[in-house]
């Protein structure tokens, strides 16, 4: 068995193995919730801070999330040939234009 506060590929999966017995998507949500607010408060071999500590760290270092949304991905129709593949124009032209930026 692994040391207290150390990580294991079993802690990993503990969450969904044996499969969750809930009656409802509340109840697993509320399950899955509580297993992440415990998660939290874990520690990881070799660290002195608990992940939720760490990650409070890793939030306040962020950048902050742009002032409009936007959709990472581009869709385009595309036709799939017989060994799974499919072409990709790569030279797609740039969305944000001059003067688009906020």
């Amino acid at each position: 068995m692994a040391a207290a506060g150390s990580e294991s590929a079993g802690d990993r999966i503990a969450w969904a193995t044996p499969v969750p017995k809930v009656q409802n998507d509340d109840e697993l949500n509320a399950y899955l919730l509580q297993c992440c607010r415990d998660e939290m408060q874990r520690s990881v071999a070799g660290q002195s801070q608990t992940i939720g500590q760490r990650f409070e760290q890793d939030r306040a270092a962020a950048c902050p999330l742009p002032p409009r949304p936007f959709d990472p991905c581009i869709y385009q129709p595309a036709k799939v040939d017989k060994y799974q593949t499919a072409a990709f124009d790569t030279n797609h032209p740039d969305p944000v234009g001059p003067g688009d930026e906020d």
